[in-house]
């Protein structure tokens, strides 16, 4: 019981000393403790807000009601799919704070 509580506790120990570093989705913190040879039992901690990190970290790239083009738009996609994040949450946090899509495309000719 000793063992198991200690495997916690430097598992709670390692995931706040990720967080400090870095935002990290529920499954991103899972994979990172299970590369550093935590038990799965060990690894069930309380779960960070996804959305509210999402949301977070889209605001600090990008204010609510902007336009960006389509190459920001697959950036972003991509940046967040990336860190686990599934596509459809990523678009449910764009509409929310009504980040869109440039309609106007320029073309050369």
């Amino acid at each position: 019981m000793t063992d198991y509580y200690q495997e916690q506790q430097q598992a709670r120990r390692k995931a706040l000393r990720l967080l400090e570093h870095m935002d990290r989705t529920e499954r991103g913190l899972t994979d990172r403790l299970r590369q550093a040879g935590f038990s799965e039992e060990a690894e069930e901690l309380e779960a960070p807000d996804e959305h509210a990190l999402l949301l977070n970290q889209i605001e600090k790239k990008y204010p609510p009601d902007t336009e960006i083009d389509e190459r920001q738009m697959r950036r972003l996609l991509g940046y967040f799919a990336r860190r686990g994040f599934r596509q459809g949450e990523i678009t449910s946090a764009l509409e929310e704070l009504h980040i869109t899509l440039c309609k106007n495309i320029q073309t050369n000719g």
